[in-house]
């Protein structure tokens, strides 16, 4: 079993990540040799302080998984916006153009996985 907490990344800080407005926090809690190889890629934990985003990007050959974990923010795929909260999963699917903004007066915190198939 191997475990890992994601508060060892939170104090690491990003400034416009993928081209994304202010400063976050996080990174990758474990990376492809951590998860075994295969389709794995990553899981990254992120927390977004209230004005701040992950700008807008995509992955041609990726499916990426965001869980909100805490906080309110709006998650734009394909110049479409959708509010999301505590408890959303959005599936990026290959090729999707994807970007995250936290809305809300709060950390936006959130788990992203991604998933490459060969």
């Amino acid at each position: 079993m191997r475990t890992t907490n994601s508060d060892t990344v939170a104090a690491l800080a990003v400034q416009g990540h993928h081209g994304g407005v202010g400063q976050i926090r996080g990174g990758t809690v474990l990376d492809a040799a951590e998860l075994g190889g295969g389709a794995w890629r990553f899981v990254d934990a992120w927390i977004l302080p209230p004005g701040t985003s992950i700008g807008s990007h995509r992955h041609e050959r990726g499916r990426e998984l965001y869980l909100v974990l805490s906080g309110r923010g709006t998650m734009t795929t394909n110049g479409v916006p959708a509010a999301v909260g505590p408890g959303d999963l959005v599936l990026n699917e290959p090729g999707d153009t994807h970007a995250l903004e936290n809305t809300g007066r709060e950390e936006l915190r959130v788990l992203v996985t991604a998933v490459i198939e060969d």
